[in-house]
This record gives C-alpha cells, structure tokens and sequence, in this order.
C-alpha cells in the first residue's frame, strides 16, 4: 500500500539526528516541527523528504512532533507559535 504522509513524517522523524547533534557535528540544522493533522505538513513531505535526502550528508534534519508532550519545552525553547514551523 502507498505510505501516507503522516507515516513519511513520522519515519523521517524516527530517523533524524538527535538534538545533541544541534552545533556539535559542523552541519547546519533544520528542525521541522509537525503535527498529524497540520495539512501543510503533509502536503510538504514527500518535498521535504526529498531536501533530506539529497542534503543529508551536509546538514541535521530533525523532525520534531508538536503534539507529543515531550516535545514542549522544546517548543517554547524555539518560540513555535504555529504548525508548520521550521527553524534553522
């Protein structure tokens, strides 16, 4: 069956860098905060999956979920006010 755009987000999240890598590796970083019901957000996928795969080896891609409670400091930190939001 095709892959929805909500699992291509939640995949690319599963397999992005980790926080820690944020200025401590020499690359750049992009940090996508999501949500499963952001339409935006899942028309951007197959797009931004594609930036990260063509980029990968040059810069962070995080993908961070906006609804996950863990997610909210980080949130904050960040001063999301709205899904999408991409922060670099």
């Amino acid at each position: 069956h095709p892959v929805t755009a909500v699992e291509m987000l939640a995949t690319m999240q599963s397999q992005s860098a980790p926080l820690t890598a944020i200025g401590n590796n020499g690359k750049p970083t992009v940090i996508d905060f999501w949500a499963p019901w952001c339409e935006n957000c899942k028309f951007a996928a197959p797009t931004l999956q594609s930036i990260e795969k063509e980029y990968g080896d040059r810069v962070n891609f995080i993908m961070v979920n906006g609804d996950e409670a863990r997610n909210w400091p980080l949130i904050e930190l960040f001063g999301v006010d709205a899904i999408p939001h991409l922060a670099l």
